[in-house]
C-alpha cells in the first residue's frame, strides 16, 4: 500500500504532504516538501523514516539507513552502538580549545598542551586540563619529541597579558590556530578597542572582535593553521513560477523562469553565487537544457512537448553536467496544457409552460424562454419542448418521439435530470401547487416559497451569498433608515434601555440609565474647555460620574503604539495616572535622544551612532538592541558604577539602561 496525498503546482501552502509506503520493499514515512510537480522528486523528500530503497545521498547509497533528516537539533545524550560488541559509546562534545574560565560540560573534549583531554566530572569543570586533575582524562596524550627541527612554542590562548609572543609561538584565538612568524604583541584577529586604547572584552572574558566577521582578516605576524569553525550553510532554489501553462495552441504562459539559489548561513539569507546551476527538461527522460553555469540565478525558457522542468545546483560543474545525484538542491516546475476549445453550448433560458399547442401561436427558444407546450397524439397528451436554440416554431409535433422542430419530454429522464411542469405534485418530498412551493411533512413550517408574492419563509438556512435588506428584522436586530439596531431592558427597569447602532459610518453603544454613548467613527469631533475642536476615533460620553472605561485582563490591558497620552483636567478637577508611565520610540538610523525618551528599541541593522539627550538627575533610559552595532556618544559616560569617564560607549549587549546620576550618564547592562 502507498497512501500520500498529491501537492499543487501554484499554491505553496499545498505543496507539503507524508507519503507512507509499504509497496516494492519498502517500509517508510517520506515528509515532501516544496512538491510542485507530478511525481516527488528526490530534492522534494526532505526526510524519512525506515525503509526506503533506490535512494542516494550526496553518493551514499541509503538502502540499509533508517533515517534520512535534514538540519537537525538534538538536545540530550547522544550514543553509538558498537558493531562488533554491541556495547553503547557515549558521544563525546567537541571544542576547539580549552578557555579558560569557561565551564566545559560531562564528556566535553577539548585539545590542550599537546594531548586531547575528555570532562569526566558528571558535574562539568572550569579548571584547567592536566594529569593530575581528576575532572579530566587524557584521550589522546602528547606524543614524544621529535627530531631536531623547528622550534614551536606552545602559548596557549593569546592574552595581552602574556605578550609579546615568541617566533613560532602556537596560540589558540577565536576559535582557530595560529603561529607567530616573528616576534609580536598583535593578536592574530583585529580585537575592538575602547577610546582610551583598552581591548574590549565580553563578560565571560573573551575578547570582541572589530568589525563584520565577513571582513576580518588574519595579521601579518600570524600564520593560520586551523581555521575558525564557521556555521554551516543550508541552499534551496526558488522561483515566483511553479508551473507553465501551455495553450491549445502550444503558446507557454509565462514564457521561461527564473531561479535563485539562496543560502542560510548562521541564519543570515542570501544569494548563493558558489554553486553550479543547470536546466533540464523532462518527457519520459532528463534531457540537455541549460548548461551549468556558476551563478546566483539560471533562466530556463519554456519549450513545448515536455512534461516538467527542473533546476539542480551542485557544488561541481562536472556533477551539474552529469546531472547526477550529488546536487544540493533542486527546483521543480510542473506543466499544465489547456484543452482543446468546445463547441458552443446553448445559452441558458426559464422553460416557459405554453399550455396546449395553439395553431397561430409562434413558439420560441432564446435567451429568455424555452418553450413547453403539451400536444394530443392518439389520444394521449405528450409533453414537448422546443428543439433549437433561436428557433420560431409554428408546426405542431408529428411524433410522440419529437421530430425536426420539438423534442420529446421524456417521462423519466425529465423528472431525474432535466425540467419537470407539475402542479399538484408532490417533488422530492416538497409539494407545489398555485405556484407555492411548500414542505410536504409540516405543510410549509419548514419552507415556503410564493412564485407570485416573492415570500419566502425557511426555518433554518446557510446563505453564502448576498442578502440585501433595508428594512425588518433578524433576530433581536432591526433594520430601519439604513440603521441596524438593538436594545433591552436595563435590569429590571421597563422604561430605561442599552443597546447599539449600527450605519454604514459609526457604531453607537448607548445606556439610557446613565445617558452614556460611545461612538465610533462618523462625527466624533469635541470641544475642549479652551475651545479646541478635536476629532476622536472612539468618543466616550456621560452627563453623570462614572467609570469611563473598565478594562480587565491577564494579559496586555493596553498597547500604543506611536502618539502619545493625554490627561487633561476641566477647570474644577484633576486628573492622574497611576503606575508607570513610559515613551517608547523605535530608532533605525543616527538620531538624538531627547528626555522624552524613556524605553528606546534600536532595530538597525548597520552601525549607527546616538546622541545621549541633556543630562537630567534620575533620568533613565532602558534600550533593547536587535542585530545592529549601536554607538552612544554626548555628555560624560561611565560605562559602568565607578568606571572611568569615557564620551563614547558601545552597547554590547541586548539590553540594558542608561541612567543620569550626577552630571554622568553610567550604563547598566540585563545580560
Amino acid at each position: 500500500m502507498r497512501l500520500g496525498q498529491t501537492g499543487n503546482f501554484t499554491d505553496k501552502e499545498r505543496q507539503t504532504y507524508i507519503i507512507i509506503d509499504v509497496r516494492d520493499g519498502n517500509c517508510c514515512i517520506t515528509l515532501v516538501d516544496n512538491a510542485n510537480t507530478w511525481d516527488p522528486e528526490p530534492a522534494q523528500m526532505k526526510s524519512w523514516f525506515g525503509k526506503k530503497k533506490g535512494m542516494t545521498i550526496n553518493g551514499i547509497n541509503c538502502d540499509r539507513f533508517s533515517a534520512v533528516l535534514q538540519d537537525i537539533i538534538m538536545t540530550g545524550l547522544i550514543f553509538q552502538i558498537d558493531e562488533i560488541t554491541g556495547s553503547t559509546v557515549r558521544v563525546p562534545i567537541d571544542f576547539p580549545s580549552w578557555e579558560p574560565g569557561r565551564k566545559y560540560a560531562y564528556y566535553s573534549r577539548v585539545p590542550h598542551n599537546g594531548s586531547t583531554w575528555l570532562c569526566v566530572n558528571d558535574k562539568g569543570t572550569i579548571s584547567e586540563p592536566s594529569e593530575n586533575n581528576p575532572d579530566w582524562l587524557v584521550s589522546a596524550a602528547k606524543g614524544d619529541k621529535g627530531d631536531p627541527g623547528l622550534s614551536v612554542i606552545g602559548g596557549g590562548h593569546w592574552e595581552s597579558a602574556n605578550t609579546p609572543y615568541a617566533k613560532n609561538s602556537t596560540v589558540s584565538f577565536a576559535g582557530g590556530s595560529y603561529l607567530s612568524k616573528v616576534e609580536t604583541s598583535n593578536p592574530p584577529i583585529k580585537i575592538a578597542k575602547f577610546r582610551n586604547g583598552r581591548l574590549r572584552r565580553k563578560r565571560d572574558g573573551g575578547y570582541i572582535l572589530a568589525g563584520r566577521s565577513a571582513n576580518r582578516t588574519v595579521h601579518a605576524d600570524w600564520q593560520e593553521m586551523v581555521a575558525p569553525v564557521g556555521p554551516s550553510a543550508s541552499y534551496w532554489l526558488d522561483s515566483p513560477v511553479s508551473v507553465i501553462n501551455f495553450t491549445s495552441t502550444g503558446t507557454p504562459s509565462p514564457s521561461g523562469f527564473l531561479v535563485t539559489c539562496k543560502q542560510n548561513v548562521a541564519g543570515n539569507v542570501s544569494t548563493c553565487s558558489t554553486l553550479y546551476l543547470a536546466a533540464r527538461k523532462y518527457n519520459g527522460s532528463w534531457l540537455a537544457h541549460v548548461g551549468a553555469t556558476l551563478s546566483n540565478q539560471i533562466s530556463v525558457p519554456a519549450t513545448a512537448g515536455y512534461t516538467q522542468f527542473a533546476v539542480r545546483a551542485y557544488k561541481s560543474a562536472s556533477d551539474a553536467n552529469a546531472w547526477n545525484n550529488n546536487f544540493v538542491a533542486e527546483k521543480g516546475v510542473g506543466v499544465a496544457n489547456d484543452g482543446s476549445i468546445g463547441a458552443t453550448g446553448a445559452t441558458g433560458a426559464f422553460p416557459r409552460d405554453r399550455g396546449v399547442w395553439a395553431s397561430g401561436q409562434t413558439y420560441v427558444w432564446n435567451a429568455d424562454y424555452r418553450d413547453k407546450v403539451i400536444y394530443l397524439i392518439g389520444g394521449v397528451y405528450y409533453n414537448f419542448l422546443v428543439k433549437n436554440y433561436g428557433a420560431s416554431v409554428t408546426a405542431a409535433p408529428t411524433s410522440v418521439n419529437g421530430d425536426s422542430n420539438w423534442e420529446a419530454m421524456q417521462k423519466f429522464v425529465n423528472i431525474a435530470t432535466d425540467t419537470l411542469f407539475a402542479d399538484g405534485a408532490n417533488v422530492a418530498g416538497f409539494m407545489f401547487k398555485d405556484k407555492v412551493l411548500k414542505s410536504f411533512n409540516d405543510k410549509g413550517e419548514t419552507l415556503l416559497i410564493n412564485g407570485v408574492t416573492g415570500y419566502f419563509k425557511c426555518k433554518n438556512a446557510e446563505i453564502t451569498g448576498t442578502i440585501t435588506a433595508d428594512k425588518g428584522r433578524i433576530g433581536p436586530f432591526s433594520i430601519a433608515s439604513g440603521i441596524l439596531s438593538s436594545k433591552i431592558l436595563y435590569e429590571n427597569e421597563t422604561n430605561k434601555y442599552v443597546g447599539f447602532n449600527l450605519s454604514a459610518g459609526q457604531i453607537e453603544f448607548y445606556n439610557e440609565r446613565t445617558f452614556a454613548n460611545v461612538r465610533i467613527g462618523g462625527n466624533t469631533q469635541f470641544v475642549t474647555i479652551e475651545g479646541i475642536k478635536y476629532d476622536a476615533g472612539i468618543d466616550i460620553q456621560s452627563p453623570k460620574a462614572m467609570i469611563g472605561m473598565h478594562i480587565k485582563t491577564l494579559s496586555i490591558p493596553l498597547f500604543v503604539e506611536g502618539g502619545n497620552i493625554y490627561l487633561h483636567p476641566n477647570n474644577d478637577s484633576y486628573v492622574s495616572l497611576r503606575g508607570i508611565v513610559g515613551n517608547w520610540r523605535n530608532i533605525s538610523v543616527k538620531a538624538s535622544l531627547n528626555n522624552n525618551d524613556d524605553n528606546v528599541m534600536f532595530i538597525n541593522r548597520d552601525n549607527i551612532e546616538v546622541t545621549l539627550p541633556p543630562d537630567v538627575p534620575g533620568h533613565t533610559i532602558y534600550f533593547k538592541r536587535m542585530s545592529g552595532g549601536v554607538r552612544l556618544t554626548g555628555g560624560r559616560i561611565l560605562p559602568a558604577p565607578g568606571g572611568q569617564e569615557v564620551s563614547y560607549i558601545d552597547l554590547d549587549f541586548a539590553s540594558g539602561f542608561i541612567k543620569c546620576m550626577g552630571n554622568y550618564w553610567v550604563m547598566f547592562y540585563c545580560g
